[in-house]
């Protein structure tokens, strides 16, 4: 095979590729990652489902790659949400932690999951010592309980709105989580 016909397999296998991360992403941005099917992610780009399994071996392979594209796109925007609040209620938040949960319930190994592109903890260092006006880098810890709590807040939030607040009123939920998890800086930040 020659060099330019080489080349035009590999601009087409990353412009497939793309193109198959792009439509799983969208279809789970509105959809749980359960209801999505291999075939349909492939109509959506107009291919073989066949080349997701050759791609990226599963569509558990395939959505790992979603879930690193968001938490990469998240840990660069980290800085620019002024309030918890925007934080929480950005669709990339809550996208990211059900991905999460769905894909180690279907499997992926935790080490994966965290190997690359999540909201990473020194973003989160940055984030809450923006919050606090403190250096927090000292205690690494802190950062690990808000990457494990909003976590937890988008996973299962919604299932406890109604006993966070008696109004039952997600909006308020996510701004007292909010103020919670800025208390809950201060105290480990104090220590």
């Amino acid at each position: 095979m020659a060099a330019k016909d080489r080349e035009h397999l590999i601009r087409d296998r990353e412009r497939t590729e793309a193109a198959l991360i792009a439509a799983a992403r969208s279809l789970v941005m509105d959809r749980p990652y359960e209801s999505i099917r291999v075939r349909e992610i492939a109509e959506v780009v107009g291919c073989n489902h066949g080349l997701i399994t050759h791609y990226f071996g599963s569509k558990l392979g395939l959505f790992t790659q979603v879930l690193h594209q968001i938490g990469t796109e998240l840990n660069e925007s980290i800085g620019s949400f002024a309030t918890p609040r925007e934080l929480l209620s950005h669709p990339l938040t809550g996208t990211y932690w059900r991905l999460m949960a769905a894909l180690l319930e279907a499997g992926l190994d935790p080490d994966s999951a965290l190997s690359e592109g999540p909201p990473v903890v020194d973003a989160i260092l940055r984030r809450g010592e923006e919050l606090v006006g403190r250096n927090l880098e000292a205690d690494r810890r802190t950062a690990a309980f808000i990457v494990l709590a909003v976590g937890g807040f988008q996973v299962f939030g919604q299932a406890f709105t109604s006993r966070i607040m008696p109004s039952g009123d997600p909006d308020e939920a996510v701004d007292a989580f909010g103020r919670m998890m800025q208390l809950i800086v201060r105290g480990l930040s104090a220590e």
